[in-house]
């Protein structure tokens, strides 16, 4: 699966503590349709408690950092306009 139990295990605790506006999630992944699978999965199993913005570049996915901060950022750690 693209989610292991331990991740869903980590993100059910981080979600389950009180907080009064969705987490904020960030997918950055150059393979679009990894990155739309991946995306689907965390709103099915999480629904509504996660706001997930997902990105298919890195230069795209820094902008999105100035508009707003995310709690949580999931990214490729091969992506051709940066590295890591």
């Amino acid at each position: 699966e693209l989610i292991s139990r331990l991740d869903i295990i980590q993100l059910t605790y981080f979600v389950g503590m009180p907080m009064s506006e969705p987490i904020r999630l960030l997918l950055v992944d150059d393979d679009e349709s990894l990155l739309a699978l991946l995306r689907r999965q965390v709103e099915i199993h999480f629904q509504s408690r996660i706001e997930v913005v997902a990105s298919p570049s890195a230069v795209r996915a820094w902008g999105y950092f100035s508009e707003k901060p995310f709690d949580i950022c999931i990214t490729d750690l091969d992506i051709p306009e940066v590295n890591g």
